[in-house]
């Protein structure tokens, strides 16, 4: 997802509610939730240096998360959309994860929809997983620097 809240293993956020009683539907026995950015708060600020938001060993969880699991959800949702800062590190995960592509997925609704953040309304109550093509991801990159 985005960036890690005060949640922990015993007090869970309302993002940490979703993601499990979603996942519990979809028959998935656990879950590590990772975070693009590892600053702890409510809303990630981009105005000043971003490697002030991404602890060093932020990527190494990161990959370390993706060698053990069997699927990946990328759950960032939109936010990268209007945000260039965000977006250049969400193409950097993705490079990131690009070993492990074969496992990633991104939340759709019933509808096909797809790249929710499992707070968005749409989806809080019922996911569906859809396969991320990281060729139309690359597709989309190259049209935004035209």
């Amino acid at each position: 997802m985005i960036n890690p809240s005060s949640a922990d293993e015993l007090l869970v956020d309302h993002t940490t509610m979703y993601v499990i009683n979603n996942l519990s539907r979809l028959e998935f026995g656990s879950v590590d939730i990772v975070n693009i950015f590892s600053k702890i708060d409510t809303k990630i600020s981009t105005k000043g240096n971003m490697e002030e938001l991404i602890d060093e060993e932020n990527d190494t969880e990161i990959l370390n998360s993706a060698e053990k699991v069997d699927n990946i959800v990328i759950a960032w949702g939109k936010v990268g959309d209007n945000n260039k800062k965000i977006k250049e590190r969400q193409r950097e995960i993705l490079k990131l994860l690009e070993q492990y592509k074969e496992k990633l997925f991104v939340i759709a609704d019933s509808m096909g929809r797809q790249g929710y953040h499992p707070l968005a309304p749409q989806i809080r109550h019922s996911w569906e997983l859809k396969k991320l093509e990281l060729e139309q991801t690359e597709k989309d990159t190259k049209e935004e620097k035209k």
